[in-house]
């Protein structure tokens, strides 16, 4: 394992003992734990900020799993708990963290852990009970949560029951007394009603578990008082071990917690936020004069037909909105063209509530209209896709509601309408609840910290990321499925680590003395709008005697901004605003207005002798600027940064990752190419049939599909194809109760399918027999068709060029285009059988850097080498593996400025040479799938 422990200066306090595990290692989810028996158990000592271990180093001969802090695990957490977490979760292994937590929950250790999802935060707070057989009581702050989580735990074989359940508390505490019950889930509110009860089963209680604790604190973007009361639950549990649990903390919600909690000495472990399979869009709603005509052109067209779900948004579908209005005509809308929606929010009635979240839980429903009082009420693992239709409110509550999406692990968009009233509406809100004047300034804080996020031009993920941790660097490279301006670089081919997340930057110094100067004439008693009017020399606006009042520099300043429009100067108060240089408070001659000042850091600024100021400007800003006078008037330091005519495509100095060809995977298993392809491309024939017969059982169950068996469990179907019991028990995520469920169904299906098609079954090896599992999903979701075909059957039968094109009747050129695709996103093409040899690689890279790097034409470049050293087939390889490898600089590109067309979802760059269809020409689809999402 790779964790790294440490201590964080920023929020360890040496009075409290604080110990902090934090694990940022990105490929720490595809890592394996396993347990023998340990005969010791070491101690933890803090020295110097590091976790170090009292005992020795181990042998490599030591029995004992060592957790990263150096000291090895409780002697109960061996085998047995992985037998216990194979027979009721599925899994054979652990994820990265849940062995820590558990581990210091076994050792009645109190925690605060902070985990994203995806690392498995129940397992951590449930596993223990089903190891030492006694009760783990769960603080939640929703009913409808806690019903989908014991029904999660009764279907995996788990004694489970919640307050407001179908059981009595007498029945529930028969239950304790007789040893069965070991997860009990219970609102604040109804420990508050009911603390004679919590004392009855205080001998039964071996850990209480406080979910989503992010509520606890005031500091938070979920408040909720009844949180802060969990507090008493210890003065009646006394020397019962807490764990509190969030996905979502910074350093002062995690302080609040532990403080408001009680924490003794506690372990506090954190994961990284980063949420890697979803992408993240976020664009300007629809001006249009009827709500119904905003919608058609924001979300129609994001509908998808299917035939078994109807038109959907791609798959179980989330979407946020403001207010209980629109979450009724929103709903009614979709309904109205054929998407099964129901909406949710408090105004409904219960049971009203409670059939929307079955609906939409069981998969009768594939569209929610919510408002944020759905947010942590679900408990549904397959959405594919959350869509804010209004700005979110913070930036830790967006965080929070995009956390719906993707919690199987698989692709899912976040999607963000919004418009500049959103933040003014909610604005207003803040100012008119009188809040107390430190608390009102921290809300208006994460206010702009959101806009910031909607409007900004560099990676939407990186500051969502900051945002948590301010120690987070910026990606040295774009990342097309990342967010949309990432995707938006890709095409750009901007790689270069020391611009990329800077660029555009433009000078706006002048124009910044001229606002500074113009709100200073106004004193803080104005908001943004008096001084625009000001410098756009508005005289309706501002009177003559106004105009004299402001003296001398009032003169200079009225009119000196003209030349820009009311929308610039509006829009460039929103930059100053969102980068601190700005500060607003309420007025109290208006109800719904608000005052502008200078913040400290403007006025620092205006007393400095250079007055250049380099800011990322907005998206409306940038297209102010004219593109051609730009680059023709490159000397214009506060223009010359804003565009850039790319004539080159240069190699990045360091190299960013290793290119691994055929020979470093093992030889396919099979050894006809023809049988291989053809299995590999018959599976999605048997996904769907294994997802056709999970949806009839969800019905029959009257559960969501992936309530039946997850997509996880598809995809593990799919790779081993099992007919015999010994197979099907290796398929991961597939709990022992649903196992022998399920298990004569789904090896008869499996075994029939197999048979009628002559593919291969009970592949119990890690490739499955033929693509490695690694390469699956890259195969799978980047390449189109036909490029897979091509790859496949060069990868699989080992074929050569000339081989393939005559196979496939097509020319060699669109063959290696096939192959180029494939090598840029890092997929191995067998270098031998292509006839390259190391040398030419390293010949190769030798003359790109007599080029200058440069790999725009490959004309230079051949002209270079050795006569007759290699074709241009070979050479447009070498050159994708360079790509792959170094990534190419921001400031590098075609010979053109890149064209950008948009189409539905879809965007296209077009550059480089024309009619070859080479290296260069390259097609980016940011949409990647267009079947339906549901059940994949």
């Amino acid at each position: 394992m790779s964790f790294s422990v440490a201590i964080n200066d920023d929020f360890y306090d040496e009075s409290q003992d604080h110990l902090y595990l934090i694990n940022e290692d990105e490929n720490a989810l595809n890592e394996t734990l396993t347990f023998e028996d340990s005969e010791s158990e070491n101690t933890e000592t803090v020295s110097n900020g590091i976790c170090t271990a009292s005992s020795p180093n181990p042998t490599p001969s030591s029995s004992a799993l060592l957790s990263s802090e150096g000291h090895s695990f409780a002697a109960v957490l061996t085998e047995r708990s992985l037998e216990i977490l194979k027979k009721y979760f599925g899994y054979s292994r652990f994820r990265p963290l849940q062995c820590e937590v558990i581990d210091a929950a076994l050792r009645s250790r109190d925690q605060l852990v902070v985990l994203s999802t995806g690392y498995g935060k129940s397992v951590c707070y449930q596993l223990p009970s089903l190891i030492r057989n006694n009760l783990t009581l769960v603080v939640s702050p929703l009913i409808s949560l806690m019903e989908d989580q014991v029904n999660a735990l009764e279907q995996a074989g788990v004694d489970a029951a919640y307050f407001g359940g179908n059981q009595t508390r007498e029945s529930i505490f028969d239950s304790i007394k007789r040893g069965r019950l070991r997860i009990l889930y219970i609102t604040p509110e109804a420990y508050q009603s009911t603390p004679d009860f919590i004392r009855k089963i205080h001998e039964y209680v071996g850990l209480l578990a406080v979910d989503e604790a992010h509520c606890i604190s005031q500091w938070g973007h979920e408040f909720r008082p009844g949180y802060r009361q969990i507090a008493d639950i210890r003065n009646v549990l006394v020397g019962v071990p807490v764990m509190a649990l969030t996905a979502t903390a910074t350093a002062p919600v995690r302080n609040d917690i532990i403080q408001n909690l009680r924490l003794n000495n506690p372990k506090v472990t954190m994961s990284g936020f980063d949420r890697k399979n979803l992408f993240i869009e976020v664009q300007k709603r629809t001006q249009a004069l009827s709500f119904e005509k905003c919608v058609q052109n924001d979300l129609e067209r994001l509908l998808e037909d299917d035939p078994k779900h109807g038109p959907n948004f791609g798959g179980p579908t989330i979407i946020y909105c403001q207010s209980r209005e629109s979450v009724n005509k929103l709903t009614q809308q979709l309904r109205s063209i054929g998407v099964r929606a129901v909406g949710y929010h408090a105004g409904m009635t219960t049971p009203q509530r409670h059939k929307a979240h079955k609906d939409f839980a069981t998969d009768r429903a594939s569209t929610c209209v919510a408002t944020i009082a759905f947010g942590m009420g679900i408990d549904k693992k397959d959405v594919r896709r959350v869509i804010h239709y209004g700005a979110p409110g913070n930036i830790e509550g967006y965080y929070q509601e995009i956390g719906r999406a993707g919690r199987d692990g698989f692709p899912s968009r976040c999607n963000i309408f919004y418009s500049s009233s959103d933040i003014m509406i909610q604005k207003n809100r803040i100012m008119k609840n009188n809040l107390s004047r430190d608390y009102e300034h921290h809300k208006l804080e994460m206010l702009r910290r959101m806009e910031q996020f909607l409007t900004t031009m560099s990676c939407r993920r990186y500051l969502i990321l900051s945002y948590f941790d301010n120690s987070i660097q910026h990606p040295d490279a774009p990342n097309s499925d990342c967010c949309d301006n990432c995707a938006k670089r890709c095409q750009l081919g901007g790689k270069d680590s020391k611009s990329y997340g800077k660029q555009p930057m433009v000078d706006f110094g002048e124009e910044a003395k001229k606002l500074f100067n113009a709100l200073e004439l106004f004193n803080g008693r104005s908001g943004l709008r008096k001084p625009i009017d000001f410098l756009r020399g508005n005289e309706n606006k501002i009177p003559i005697a106004l105009r004299k009042s402001k003296g001398p520099l009032g003169q200079e300043l009225f009119g000196s901004g003209k030349n820009k429009t009311d929308t610039w100067w509006t829009e460039f108060g929103k930059l100053l605003r969102n980068n601190g240089f700005l500060l607003e408070s309420k007025s109290t001659f208006a109800q719904y207005g608000y005052l502008t000042q200078l913040a400290p850091k403007a006025t620092e600024w205006l007393s400095r002798d250079s007055k250049q100021l380099e800011l990322i400007p907005n998206e409306y800003l940038l297209s102010s600027f004219n593109v051609k006078t730009a680059v023709e008037h490159r000397g214009a330091p506060n223009r010359a940064a804003v565009v850039q005519v790319y004539s080159e495509k240069k190699l990045n100095e360091s190299k960013e990752r290793t290119y691994k060809d055929g020979t470093y995977y093992h030889s396919p298993i099979s050894t006809s190419t023809s049988s291989c392809i053809e299995t590999y491309e018959k599976l999605p024939e048997l996904r769907k049939e294994l997802e056709n017969f999970r949806y009839e059982l969800s019905l029959q169950m009257d559960c969501a599909a992936n309530s039946v068996f997850s997509n996880t469990v598809v995809e593990e179907l799919l790779r081993i194809r099992p007919t015999k019991e010994q197979s099907l028990a290796i398929v991961e995520g597939l709990p022992e109760q649903r196992r022998h469920q399920f298990a004569k169904q789904i090896l008869c299906l499996v075994a029939n399918f197999c048979a009628s098609n002559g593919v291969p079954t009970d592949q119990t090896g890690s490739a499955g027999g033929e693509v490695p599992l690694e390469l699956e999903g890259t195969i799978r979701e980047q390449l189109s068709p036909s490029e897979r075909t091509t790859f496949l059957a060069h990868f699989l039968g080992r074929l050569s060029l000339v081989e393939l094109a005559s196979r496939f009747k097509l020319t060699s050129g669109t063959i290696v285009n096939h192959l180029n695709s494939a090598v840029r996103k890092g997929l191995p093409v067998h270098l031998d059988v292509l006839l390259i040899s190391p040398n030419m690689v390293s010949t190769v890279y030798q003359k790109v850097e007599e080029n200058r790097r440069d790999i725009i034409r490959m004309k230079p470049i051949m002209e270079l080498l050795p006569e007759n050293l290699l074709s241009y087939d070979q050479l447009r390889i070498i050159l994708s593996i360079f790509e792959f490898e170094y990534g190419i600089k921001a400031e590098s590109g075609a010979d053109e400025p890149p064209l950008f067309k948009r189409k539905s979802s879809s965007w296209t760059a077009q550059s480089g040479e024309t009619g070859g269809g080479g290296a260069d020409d390259v097609v980016y689809n940011v949409k990647k799938k267009k079947h339906s999402l549901f059940d994949a």
